[in-house]
């Protein structure tokens, strides 16, 4: 029982923690609403209607997990998955030229480790003129070049050649990629999690059936399932005994030879106790008169013809010599 209620609890448990973990992978703002948020002129949705996705938690999470990446961008693991993740069809996170500050601290919940402080302070940080991203080192754009005025960088921590593009109505921020690279991370393990559940679920049923099992004492006899030596004459009455014809022969307890007749006697002693019915219980049935002469005529019948056949052969021997 307690074993029972043990893996009850553990997989309770794994069948919560694997759910958690699906969920995760369910998109909270509709797909089609990120990639048009995210664009650098949006088309069928408003800022108004965007605004949730930009200040959602969610959403800065995901931003943590490419600023994280972008701190270690010289490490070319990091650096190989920012690729991965702009591939051909968006650069940085947010939407390109469309920076709005987000004076709003990190949910405290999120994991900062390895992101640079510069990061951290709030949540979006723009740049010198209204739109643009803070400059990086290998990103600079002019807000005015004909004065030579760097307005910062139009991508928002975009990395390789993506920074070098032309801005038009395609262009795209990644946020939504970032998304689908994240739970890809993290829906396979919900998935295994909830699979292995079914081996805890199966240990319950053994559990279950070893707490419901017959004992041992509602299968088998008295007498077999007591441990130690057997008193049959105390559990008499939990078999009987049944005659059956010609049961010395089948058995060959009746000697063929003089040399099995001595070490077959208290064998046949016996047997012939228990055809003459002294050993008996309250349900064996008797055997027979007729039964019992017939085979003990038959035994000693037999035991004549070994010996006259044994004083035969002596004599034989006898007039040889």
């Amino acid at each position: 029982v307690f074993c029972f209620f043990i893996d009850l609890l553990v997989f309770t448990f794994l069948i919560y923690l694997g759910n958690k973990f699906y969920q995760l992978t369910f998109p909270l703002f509709p797909k089609s609403l990120q990639l048009d948020c995210s664009r650098y002129i949006r088309q069928t949705h408003t800022l108004q209607e965007c605004l949730p996705f930009y200040n959602s938690p969610r959403t800065a999470g995901f931003r943590l997990f490419w600023e994280n990446y972008y701190t270690r961008k010289s490490n070319s693991r990091a650096f190989q998955v920012l690729s991965t993740i702009q591939g051909d069809g968006c650069c940085g996170f947010f939407a390109p030229l469309q920076c709005r500050n987000n004076t709003e601290p990190f949910p405290s919940y999120l994991s900062k480790k390895g992101i640079s402080s510069t990061f951290l302070s709030q949540r979006v940080t723009c740049g010198y003129k209204p739109n643009f991203y803070p400059q990086q080192s290998d990103c600079a754009n002019y807000y005015d070049i004909a004065l030579g005025i760097v307005g910062g960088c139009n991508y928002d921590l975009g990395v390789s050649y993506c920074l070098e593009k032309t801005l038009d109505q395609y262009s795209l921020g990644c946020a939504s990629y970032v998304e689908d690279y994240a739970t890809k991370l993290v829906g396979p393990h919900g998935i295994a999690v909830m699979i292995l559940s079914s081996f805890n679920f199966i240990m319950m049923l053994f559990a279950c059936c070893m707490w419901w099992k017959r004992k041992e004492s509602d299968v088998f006899p008295d007498f077999i399932a007591k441990k130690g030596a057997v008193n049959y004459f105390r559990v008499r009455g939990q078999f009987q005994i049944f005659p059956s014809d010609g049961l010395l022969l089948k058995e060959e307890y009746l000697p063929n030879t003089k040399s099995s007749i001595s070490s077959k006697k208290y064998s046949r002693k016996f047997d012939n106790q228990i055809v003459s019915g002294k050993v008996n219980n309250n349900n064996t049935p008797n055997v027979s008169n007729k039964t019992t002469n017939e085979v003990v005529n038959n035994d000693n019948n037999n035991e004549n013809d070994d010996n006259s056949g044994s004083q035969e052969s002596e004599e034989e021997e006898k007039s040889i010599v």
